[in-house]
């Protein structure tokens, strides 16, 4: 399965920490770009990440419901989560680089 940057962002950190994830530490992904979106942007490109990797099955989630909609608080990953996880920890990319003796 291929992922986007925020969803391998988001996996990794959840499996780093092996257990709930704040959704406020999911915006740290924008902290590293040099020219982040404006914070509206951001709130919007988390939620819609969320809501399809809940809708994969990678994820479990901890919401509030209200009339209209889901707020997530915190998300969890499943056991396919976990599993992709890993996957990704296991592929590294190998440079061209030549071996100089």
């Amino acid at each position: 399965m291929r992922f986007g940057h925020l969803q391998r962002f988001i996996l990794l950190r959840a499996f780093e920490t092996r257990g709930r994830v704040v959704r406020r530490g999911l915006e740290a992904f924008y902290k590293t770009q040099t020219t982040p979106p404006k914070r509206k942007d951001q709130i919007g490109a988390v939620t819609h990440t969320l809501e399809r990797m809940l809708a994969l099955g990678l994820l479990t989630a901890l919401c509030v419901r209200t009339a209209e909609k889901w707020f997530i608080k915190e998300v969890r990953l499943t056991a396919h989560g976990r599993r992709e996880a890993l996957r990704l920890l296991g592929e590294q990319q190998k440079l061209p680089l030549r071996r100089v003796l």
